[in-house]
Parts: C-alpha cells; structure tokens; sequence
C-alpha cells in the first residue's frame, strides 16, 4: 500500500477485480467518490486478511456526483 495508508493497517480492504470490473476501474478520477455494488468479502488465508472480490459483466462501479444533494450516504461521507 501507498503512504497515503499509513497508521490504516487493518482499516482497508483490497479490492480485487476480475471480468469486466477491471476495464472500468482503469481509469479512476482523483478526487473522485465511486460506488461499488455486490462486492464478496472472503477471508485470504494466504495474505490472513479479509479481501473484497468483484467481477461480471455488470456495470457494479459507479462514480458519484457529490453535487447531487439526494444522495443521502454520500452526503454522510463528506459531512
């Protein structure tokens, strides 16, 4: 992890993307808020920490308009 992470160990999960999840993540807007949608949480017992999977034909990330006040969990976020 990056040094932005610092003092957050055991505080983030590693997302893990797989299918078509991995095109539409490449290109991430800094600064920007996403949702994600059906994430798996499973235990990896090879790195003994917990992991998020997402994968499928799905469009299941989804960036966020933090203009859009109707949007009550990203409202709650940037509170």
């Amino acid at each position: 992890m990056g040094s932005w992470s610092q003092g957050l160990e055991g505080r983030i999960l590693k997302i893990r993307l797989s299918d078509d999840q991995k095109h539409i993540a490449e290109s991430p807007s800094i600064g920007s808020f996403y949702a994600f949608r059906k994430l798996r949480l499973k235990f990896n017992t090879v790195e003994d920490q917990f992991c998020v999977y997402l994968g499928g034909t799905e469009k299941l990330i989804v960036m966020q308009n933090p203009d859009n006040t109707n949007n009550e969990h990203l409202n709650g976020l940037l509170r």
